[in-house]
């Protein structure tokens, strides 16, 4: 007699999780991949992906946990304030580093495309399926609630 664990049908939680720490892990490690420039660059791809502490690592999961299931308020709160304190942070981190920091980023992507661009259109195409799947949950939200 073997003991089998169904997870819930509408219980998405998991595989968004795990989705999650996939890209956190690939997401860290392209943008480690511009350790080699040896300093000649920018590092906001490495700020992005770790944050401060490697909190940025926690982000990715944290978010696509509460994506998984946006049907309470709290959820499409936290939701919100993560990717505000995440936009947040980047915002500061340009603004701090200055037009220096846009001329490094620039000169970057100019020299060295094959380190950039890869983490680039992965952060990009990450908030697209966010933002989408946030609306997406709104909208699902409102139809089962009415």
């Amino acid at each position: 007699m073997s003991l089998v664990i169904v997870p819930a049908k509408d219980n998405l939680r998991w595989p968004f999780t795990t989705v999650g720490v996939v890209f956190s892990i690939v997401y860290g490690l392209l943008s480690l991949a511009i350790v080699p420039t040896c300093g000649l660059g920018t590092g906001i791809l490495i700020v992005i992906a770790l944050g401060p502490y490697g909190i940025g690592l926690l982000l990715w999961p944290v978010v696509a946990f509460l994506l998984a299931d946006l049907k309470t308020t709290v959820a499409k709160f936290l939701v919100i304030v993560l990717l505000i304190g995440h936009y947040s942070f980047v915002y500061l981190v340009l603004n701090r580093g200055g037009i220096e920091e846009w001329q490094r980023m620039t000169k970057t992507i100019r020299l060295y495309p094959q380190y950039m661009w890869p983490p680039i259109i992965l952060y990009i195409c990450a908030h697209v399926l966010i933002w989408g799947l946030f609306v997406r949950g709104l909208a699902f939200s409102r139809t089962v609630a009415t």
